[in-house]
Parts: structure tokens; C-alpha cells; sequence
């Protein structure tokens, strides 16, 4: 099974390359996890995504990410 590894999306400029739209597909099931740390994820196809907080966050998953998910 492979496992989404956030680290190799770490990087905003490699970010920037995925449509908003998608991106916030993708990272739906992690937005409680990524609202405790202080990214307001859109709800919507939207450019306003702070891809430098993402970035941060992305870089240094912990071991609630998952647990996030699963509650949702």
C-alpha cells in the first residue's frame, strides 16, 4: 500500500503546479489537521491558498495527520 508521504510536497513552488482546485481535493481529508495549524484551506477552486504556510506545514507531518483523517 502506498502512503501519501506530505514531505515530497513541501516545497510551494512545486505547490503552485497543482490546480487549486485539485490540491484542495487532495487535501480535504487532512483539513481539521491542517486548520490546528493555522492554514485557512478554501472550500473552492480558489488561488487564495498561502502555499509558504502549506509548505511549512507539509514539511513537518506529525502523528496526528492520519489521525485527522480517519475522524472526518
Amino acid at each position: 500500500m502506498v502512503r501519501f508521504n506530505p514531505k515530497s510536497f513541501a516545497q510551494p513552488d512545486l505547490l503552485k503546479t497543482i490546480q487549486p482546485g485539485n490540491l484542495i481535493r487532495l487535501l480535504e481529508p487532512c483539513r481539521g489537521f491542517l486548520e490546528d495549524r493555522g492554514l485557512s484551506l478554501p472550500r473552492e477552486d480558489s488561488p487564495d491558498i498561502d502555499y509558504e504556510k502549506l509548505s511549512g506545514i507539509l514539511a513537518q507531518p506529525d502523528e496526528f495527520m492520519d489521525s485527522h483523517r480517519s475522524e472526518e
